[in-house]
């Protein structure tokens, strides 16, 4: 089973980015595979494929992390191609963290998913929201591009910690929550 871990955000914004995602496929119209609206969200960590009969351990450790952290808020930062623009692969929204919950988070959680065998991630702690891929080398220029969207900055509540299953099929990705794991409340 293909997995990874994600945090959702509203419908709301979900129609605000796609609104974008919509005005930037009639800029580019080739080469770049859109993400669809409800398939938007913020990824924290790629698990890739997991046995079935690790999952009710992954759960687990996942409740654990969930239950030693506050929910925090977010906001987007800036659309974004990934690498750069020279050698574009990905285009996405970054994410703004306002303390350091997250961080302190992640690291917990990488802790925990290397004491159940997963691979210790490559990658640090790099909130975002993928808009798109590119299937090949497009020649664009981002910057002019980019400058054309509207600049968003929405604030968004971290609540919960979600494992997603994904299901690839021709047409694209088919994203499925199996469970969602509830952060403490903040103290009033």
């Amino acid at each position: 089973m293909r997995l990874f871990l994600a945090f959702t955000i509203s419908d709301y914004l979900k129609e605000k980015i796609y609104q974008q995602i919509e005005f930037l496929s009639a800029k580019i119209r080739y080469g770049i595979k859109w993400v669809e609206q409800e398939n938007l969200h913020i990824t924290l960590r790629f698990l890739g494929d997991t046995k079935e009969e690790k999952i009710y351990q992954l759960k687990s450790a996942l409740n654990k992390v969930a239950n030693n952290h506050r929910t925090t808020i977010v906001s987007l930062n800036k659309m974004e191609v990934i690498p750069n623009v020279y050698r574009a692969r990905l285009i996405w929204y970054s994410v703004k963290e306002h303390n350091d919950y997250l961080p302190v988070l992640f690291s917990e959680m990488e802790m925990e998913l290397t004491k159940l065998g997963f691979k210790k991630s490559d990658h640090p702690l790099n909130l975002h929201i993928t808009l798109g891929r590119m299937k090949t080398r497009i020649k664009a220029n981002w910057q002019e591009i980019l400058s054309q969207v509207e600049h968003l900055t929405d604030d968004i509540n971290i609540n919960k910690i979600v494992l997603m299953k994904s299901t690839l099929t021709k047409s694209g990705p088919i994203y499925k929550e199996l469970q969602s794991f509830p952060l403490m409340e903040k103290e009033r």
